[in-house]
């Protein structure tokens, strides 16, 4: 009987830490389908081009930041010094503001709280996100 039970609860901890690690590290939609880009800040003095960007582009940035991909878990990124390539947009979903936060260093999520969610292939969205934009 103690074998059975022994068993058990090793089965019980492997579909626990499976089940763990499938919610921190499955990729999950970065924001909702109703994301809509407010504010769009670059470079090391996050210097706001939000004005300079017309509506099919934005329209673009939204659809693009729309099919971004995050892990489920935050990794802390603050402080962090600015760069000529950093891209930070802001925007909102029925969920509440996020906080798009892209350089060549780290690519992460953030909703306000402590730390930012890896980004999917951060490194490609900032090339796409500056493939739109106007030059600096």
């Amino acid at each position: 009987m103690k074998k059975k039970w022994k068993i058990l609860l090793a089965c019980v901890v492997a579909v626990t830490a499976a089940c763990a690690a499938a919610w921190y590290l499955l990729p999950r939609p970065a924001v909702g389908e109703d994301y809509e880009v407010q504010y769009i800040n670059v470079g090391e003095t996050l210097e706001n081009i939000t004005g300079q960007i017309d509506q099919n582009t934005c329209n673009a940035l939204n659809d693009l930041l729309r099919q971004a991909e995050r892990r489920g878990y935050r990794r802390n990124v603050f402080p962090r010094q600015l760069r000529e390539d950093t891209v930070q947009i802001i925007g909102v979903d029925s969920h509440g503001p996020w906080f798009f936060e892209l350089d060549g260093e780290a690519c992460v999520l953030c909703d306000g709280q402590r730390g930012g969610y890896p980004i999917i292939d951060g490194e490609g969205l900032l090339k796409q996100v500056w493939a739109l934009l106007p030059e600096p």
